[in-house]
């Protein structure tokens, strides 16, 4: 299924900004009611509160109907400028479900939610943002503001899980910090970390054994020989030159999901779903490129969302076929 691609530039779109129900606003109209010539992504409003809904996924097989709570009331540390995102199986009421990820041993921070980026400030300024959706994720990116041309991002949604006929393949990625500007804290930046512990913002709906409902995980790239790699998780940027000179190709690398439920070596349990890094440097992008697939990716196209407006960076794409 393709995305649907959302921004803050189309004609009728929501606006996003550090005003409580801004992002409820905006979900609204991407995942279940559409706007302008933007059709909504499938999802249904699953509960609701002021300032508060429980997104349910759209039906697709045997997959589990997972639920996107989002809670945009300005309860948290961060006020306005922040709202929290948590999984859950199922919902009795708004505040009340099953099966929480992030589990509360997971996340202490407020509602044992991880944390989306909204604005640099509690107030009506608008900020741009970009989302890819259907009826089973949703991939996110907002500019708050916090420094000129960042986005902060959250992934909600399957993953492309190597386990065999699996179920449940939902993950939900955000911030692991409150009231943070830090884009180092943000989701979405494989890193090529030693350590394979659970990295902050980062929840699996259920380990690769089907139990441990909201235990974490981390991201990586396997090729970290070919990415430029620091002690600093996330600084990461691509070392072979664009356009490869054997070739005149580009090259992707998918993004690795590793579950850490069990000790020692860990679980490679799939990888994001039409996310992508690159292996050359986020210099050879600009923000909203879009590129055309070759050899094994014939016939697929993708957009590049550039976490940093300048030269240097982080650059992914996203698969939009």
């Amino acid at each position: 299924m393709p995305f649907t691609i959302y921004k803050s530039n189309d004609t009728s779109a929501p606006t996003i900004s550090g005003t409580a129900g801004d992002l409820t606003t905006a979900l609204d109209a991407i995942l279940v009611n559409g706007y302008g010539s933007k059709s909504a992504a499938g999802w249904t409003i699953d509960k609701t509160a002021t300032n508060k809904r429980a997104y349910k996924m759209a039906a697709s097989g045997s997959l589990v109907q997972n639920i996107m709570r989002i809670r945009d009331n300005a309860g948290g540390t961060g006020g306005a400028k922040e709202a929290q995102i948590r999984g859950f199986a199922t919902m009795s009421d708004i505040d009340t479900g099953t099966s929480p990820f992030p589990s509360t041993a997971l996340s202490a921070l407020t509602d044992n939610s991880w944390i989306i980026r909204k604005s640099v400030t509690a107030d009506a300024a608008t900020r741009p943002w970009i989302a890819f959706a259907d009826g089973r994720q949703i991939m996110m990116w907002i500019q708050s503001g916090d420094t000129a041309n960042y986005y902060h991002a959250f992934y909600f949604g399957d993953m492309a899980d190597y386990v065999p006929a699996s179920t449940n393949p939902t993950i939900c990625c955000a911030k692991g910090f409150e009231n943070n500007p830090a884009i180092s804290t943000s989701a979405l930046f494989p890193c090529g970390q030693t350590s394979l512990a659970a990295q902050a913002g980062y929840s699996l709906a259920m380990s690769h054994l089907g139990t441990g409902a909201g235990t974490g995980f981390t991201l990586v790239l396997f090729s970290a020989n070919l990415i430029e790699q620091t002690t600093t998780a996330h600084s990461l940027t691509g070392l072979i030159a664009a356009p490869n000179p054997a070739d005149g190709g580009l090259y992707l690398h998918p993004c690795f999901v590793v579950d850490i439920t069990t000790g020692g070596n860990k679980t490679l349990r799939g990888e994001l779903r039409k996310l992508y890094a690159t292996l050359q440097p986020s210099s050879t992008f600009s923000d909203g490129d879009t590129v055309s697939g070759t050899g094994a990716y014939a016939g697929r196209t993708f957009q590049v969302v550039k976490l940093v407006g300048i030269s240097t960076g982080y650059a992914c794409l996203v698969e939009t076929t």
